[in-house]
């Protein structure tokens, strides 16, 4: 126990060099003065905002609710560590994943020479995250019996039934397979050095950006990261996050996205179908997966690897609330390109509205067109600056722009001396002058960056609403909270559409009014709003 002769390093023993460092220092008490007065000027500059905004408020609750920390089973976690350090000796014993030549072979062993391709970006072979994440996805392909692997069927059409006469079997692929130990060591990895900070500190740290994302939503920092931890029952259940005698309550809101798009879209037959008691992702699904019907595609739900066809249609209406399209569909769903194009359209012929709003964001920063396709004349209309979200949060594209512009230009009109490069090289199934390539390059490169803003467009709509109400939701509760120095009352905590809630047991009742309130409240921005609300949990993977 510390006492008055020793502090072991705390504040008491650091005190006095700052007495002295602010006593005897002008040059530092005149920059800290500085810092003060910049800051006023800052607020009148912009016009002398109301106080007390939420995200100002957050920024107190986060501080303060890092400082005390969240419980967490520090026993349990040494148990996780132990297994995920047992785990990774048993992977060290195949392949050492701590090395890229040796995970680079490791794949290269059960890959033929085309599909080796995949992994190469440029000159260089990659082991990249996001690279093996796709290899993951794979599943051993067959001809397809339909077209007899000819891609078409009797009418010369596309073959609904593959891709290019190949059809996905049920079967791993033995690279997915070892993507898969790969991306898992270095997940352990990761896990391990987050549990070691937890049994260290001895209790749940979490860091939080307040602001300063894109989106509005929060971001973890300072090498902790809340949103990363695992959302697994098994690792949520070593957090009970509420100190004695607190108690824990907490929730996410149901359908999140869905319910976002719906008041960002505004399409009647989609709000429509949504409150007809059937499930989007199930009547999505029929689209997908066309010899299902709809609650024959609803039983597969939580089968194993692919035959989880509803979790497939699930993350296939995600794509498409997030701007995807066909080829998105192809990636994300796995089924071919064609059924994914059919599926696709048939979506947007029947939510009217919602293709309409879509095209209309995508339209909003397409500042480049080719009216007559590829090959045809590139012209140019100025894009908007911003797209808000429906609480009027702007993300702005400035930048983004003015860089399209210039390559834009760049290419319209190349520098003379490119004139004088007269060597030819080949492009895709042609053969093109230096200039005449390098201006198709330029030409890609701005069309690629216009592709991204068009879909974050369409992105922050439904990504900065929701993170936006959750901020919102959490900071309501935080108001419970008394001003100065009092017992803690409520410690909201912000996970992606989640807010966990330690509390005092007489603070049951208030929380519980201001949640129903807050959403109650909101339903006029978005009718189909609704938040699981637990108390009284045991831990985090009881919500």
């Amino acid at each position: 126990i510390p006492t008055v002769d020793n502090w072991r390093g705390k504040w008491p023993d650091k005190i006095w060099m700052h007495i002295d460092h602010w006593d005897y220092n002008p040059i530092a008490r005149k920059y800290a003065w500085k810092d003060v007065d910049y800051t006023r000027k800052l607020y009148y500059h912009f016009g002398s905002p109301a106080l007390g905004d939420y995200d100002s408020n957050l920024a107190i609750e986060v501080g303060a609710a890092r400082w005390k920390g969240y419980n967490v089973d520090i026993d349990a976690l040494k148990q996780l560590r132990a297994d995920a350090i047992t785990n990774l000796e048993e992977t060290r014993k195949i392949f050492n994943f701590n090395s890229t030549a040796a995970c680079r072979k490791y794949m290269y062993d059960v890959l033929d020479e085309t599909e080796r391709l995949v992994m190469q970006v440029g000159d260089k072979i990659t082991t990249k995250g996001v690279i093996l994440e796709e290899i993951s996805k794979w599943k051993v392909e067959s001809v397809c019996e339909h077209c007899m692997g000819q891609g078409e069927d009797d009418d010369g059409k596309s073959c609904k039934h593959c891709e290019d006469g190949l059809v996905q079997t049920d079967e791993i692929h033995k690279a997915a397979v070892r993507a898969t130990q790969i991306l898992d060591a270095r997940h352990a990895q990761k896990e391990i050095e987050l549990y070691d900070k937890l049994i260290f500190a001895g209790r749940f740290h979490a860091s939080f950006k307040v602001i300063g994302t894109l989106s509005s939503r929060m971001a973890g920092g300072d090498g902790l990261n809340p949103q990363g931890i695992k959302r697994t029952k098994e690792v949520r259940r070593k957090f009970p996050l509420a100190f004695d005698p607190m108690i824990l309550d907490g929730g996410d809101f149901s359908g999140f996205e869905v319910c976002l798009a719906d008041a960002v879209y505004g399409d009647p037959i989609l709000h429509e179908d949504l409150l007809s008691g059937k499930k989007i992702h199930g009547l999505f699904g029929q689209y997908l997966f066309p010899e299902l019907s709809y609650d024959a595609l609803l039983a597969t739900e939580g089968l194993p690897g692919d035959q989880d066809k509803y979790g497939r249609s699930k993350n296939g209406v995600f794509c498409l609330l997030y701007m995807g399209e066909a080829y998105s569909l192809h990636n994300r769903v796995g089924i071919p390109e064609s059924v994914a194009e059919e599926a696709y359209q048939k979506f947007i012929k029947r939510y009217k509205v919602f293709g309409e709003k879509r095209k209309k964001y995508a339209h909003m920063f397409c500042s480049m067109k080719q009216q007559g396709g590829i090959g045809t004349k590139i012209t140019w209309e100025d894009p908007h600056d911003y797209i808000e979200s429906i609480f009027g949060f702007r993300r702005y594209f400035t930048l983004e722009n003015q860089i399209c512009k210039a390559l834009f230009e760049l290419a319209q009109k190349p520098p003379k001396h490119w004139t004088n490069l007269d060597f030819k090289v080949v492009r895709r199934d042609r053969e093109q002058t230096a200039k005449g390539a390098t201006q198709s390059a330029l030409y890609a490169a701005a069309f690629g960056l216009q592709a991204a803003n068009m879909r974050a467009a369409g992105n922050h709509v439904i990504q900065s609403s929701g993170g936006q109400i959750t901020k919102m939701l959490q900071e309501r509760i935080w108001q419970l909270q008394p001003w100065g120095i009092n017992p803690w009352l409520v410690q909201p905590l912000n996970i992606h559409d989640e807010i966990q809630n330690p509390r005092l047991p007489e603070a049951r009742i208030q929380v519980r009014e201001i949640v129903e309130g807050f959403v109650s409240e909101f339903r006029e921005k978005i009718p189909l709003l609704k938040i699981e609300w637990k108390e009284g949990m045991e831990t985090w993977a009881d919500k």
